[in-house]
């Protein structure tokens, strides 16, 4: 990945996750800046870059969780539901009106204003200095800065890990041409899409799915309209049609471009660049990198983890995965071995039965008897 086309600033501090389903940062904990994409280019696209150690989480251990914040920081999903903080404009009469105590907004995805304090009930953080320092200094915060005393509900990081792996499921699908996991996965991320939890109001915001079995129905009926009498490129075709919009959707409007000067050459040159507000985001631009680049991603078939093929023909994510595979066919073959031999069958049966040599089957049933 070309450095220079990236502009990328994040943060990692200390996190705890509370009772209430909150990864909380700590309390005067010190704050650390860094870039993300530095560990994946010095990794050169290994099998521990950042987007895999995320798609890699067993989401169901939240220790797993709080060490990923720990580690790397928070995804940022304040930066998914707001855009900018502005200051009530004073000609503006009809939100002066509609919002009489407030001073300060968001925009959500719509550029719909929302009151500040809402947003901070939200997404758990303490609106008070950021208003008093307003009112003072006339400064009005940057969504990181408040993201850094934010906290992210742990359902909505499930949610943003299960549409993140998805997505990569369907990108190694239509890898290796698996047809049927194409639809399944499609069908999966129709309704993971159509069924993001929603956060009510609270002491402590509570999480609650909307329109599950709406999303369900949805799921059921959308591929069906291009999916019926398909020949296998044309699904593939689709397929990878369908990858790109969920990509374009998760990154939404954040390449933009601008012109540079070549001394060399004196000219004057558009270059894209890459705008990332959020951990999330940063991961999906180095899927997207990789995807662009041809990398293969598949899934260990001895683990279960995601990992950068170097061959084709490579099907476990490393050699002593492979080896581990190994010795657990081995055990089970000998545990078989007793099993039949325990029934009355001969060895000379039980060898062909298992495709083993006679031999070794004679030496595993001599072991197991003492």
């Amino acid at each position: 990945m070309n450095k220079e086309i990236i502009t990328a600033k994040w943060f990692k501090t200390r996190y705890t996750l509370n009772k209430n389903g909150w990864l909380q940062p700590l309390r005067n904990a010190p704050v650390e800046y860094y870039d993300p994409f530095n560990p994946y280019i010095n990794d050169n696209g290994n099998s521990d870059n950042l987007y895999l150690l995320f798609t890699n989480l067993d989401i169901e251990k939240g220790k797993e969780i709080e060490n990923f914040y720990n580690r790397f920081g928070p995804l940022g999903l304040m930066s998914r539901d707001f855009g900018s903080i502005y200051p009530m404009p004073k000609d503006d009469q009809m939100t002066a009106e509609k919002y009489k105590e407030e001073e300060l907004f968001f925009t959500d995805s719509e550029n719909n204003p929302v009151p500040f304090e809402t947003g901070a009930t939200l997404h758990q953080f303490d609106a008070a200095p950021f208003i008093n320092k307003f009112r003072s200094d006339g400064i009005v915060p940057e969504l990181t800065e408040i993201q850094q005393e934010a906290g992210e509900n742990v359902e909505l990081f499930k949610w943003e890990h299960l549409k993140f792996r998805s997505v990569i499921d369907l990108y190694t699908a239509i890898q290796e041409n698996e047809i049927h996991s194409i639809q399944n996965v499609l069908l999966l991320l129709d309704s993971i899409n159509n069924t993001k939890p929603m956060i009510i109001d609270g002491d402590y915001p509570k999480i609650i799915d909307l329109d599950y079995d709406v999303a369900e129905n949805h799921a059921e009926e959308k591929p069906k309209a291009w999916w019926t009498d398909k020949n296998n490129n044309d699904v593939i075709r689709k397929s990878l049609e369908e990858l790109m919009l969920h990509l374009n959707r998760e990154i939404g409007n954040r390449p933009f471009l601008k012109l540079v000067f070549d001394p060399v050459d004196l000219t004057i040159n558009k270059s894209v660049r890459w705008r990332c507000e959020s951990l999330l985001n940063a991961m999906y631009i180095m899927l997207i990198n990789n995807i662009t680049e041809g990398l293969r991603i598949k899934r260990c078939i001895g683990c279960g983890k995601y990992y950068h093929v170097g061959r084709p023909e490579m099907k476990y994510c490393e050699l002593s995965c492979q080896n581990r595979a190994k010795m657990r066919r081995y055990q089970e073959k000998i545990r078989r071995v007793q099993d039949l031999s325990t029934r009355g069958m001969e060895p000379e049966e039980i060898a062909r039965e298992l495709n083993a040599e006679l031999k070794q089957v004679l030496k595993w049933i001599s072991a197991w008897r003492g």
